[in-house]
């Protein structure tokens, strides 16, 4: 105990191991991308493009119970199949991949070998 912990009465709390996973998690990222597209200005020019109404029913959406009609929760539809669990597998393979396939650089460096990867695969397209 150091002279100033006994001075004040207090003693050094123990420092708990973390309970935090060497990867994140692929349900937060999966919560984090719903959040995005749930507040995103493609999904609410949609909903209003169709009147706050089902294209199916045409049932109104509402948040709350009205006496018009019960709660109707608004959801949207990928036509192209864009599901979420494609873009998370592209967020792990191209993003947050293995520490082992990331590089730390300073952004002068970082902005020099994006631009050099960038030229390599022109070359393997051309």
């Amino acid at each position: 105990m150091s002279r100033k912990e006994a001075d004040t009465g207090k003693t050094r709390k123990t420092k708990a191991k973390s309970r935090k996973l060497a990867t994140t998690p692929r349900g937060k990222v999966r919560a984090m991308l719903s959040q995005i597209f749930l507040r995103s200005r493609e999904r609410t020019a949609a909903l209003k493009a169709a009147g706050n109404r089902c294209s199916a029913c045409d049932t109104k959406f509402r948040h709350k119970a009205t006496r018009n009609g019960p709660e109707c929760k608004a959801q949207v539809h990928h036509l192209d199949g864009g599901g979420i669990d494609v873009v998370t597998d592209l967020i792990f393979t191209r993003l947050l991949c293995a520490p082992d396939r990331l590089q730390p650089l300073c952004a002068p460096c970082h902005e020099a070998e994006t631009r050099l990867s960038g030229a390599r695969i022109r070359e393997k397209i051309a």
